[in-house]
């Protein structure tokens, strides 16, 4: 497997270093390469949400998955 272009994470999700290091300490992302997670990471984005914001709802196929960095769902 290929390691994405340097950076092109960081420009995708404008995130900061600190979330990619966040992330790796995840059990779902725990053990992985660097250069894996980035890879898995490339199309991935960081979004803030305001309080009440609906992200999905029930019966919505599922074409993504979200991980909470901050804060809290509730379902």
């Amino acid at each position: 497997m290929t390691d994405p272009p340097a950076g092109r994470f960081a420009r995708r999700a404008e995130r900061a270093a600190e979330d990619e290091a966040l992330l790796a300490t995840l059990p779902l992302f725990e053990g992985l390469e660097p250069a894996l997670l980035r890879t898995l990471l490339a199309d991935a984005s960081i979004r803030r949400h305001a309080r009440h914001t609906v992200l999905f709802l029930q019966g919505e196929p599922a074409d993504r998955f979200y991980v909470v960095l901050d804060g809290w769902v509730k379902l």
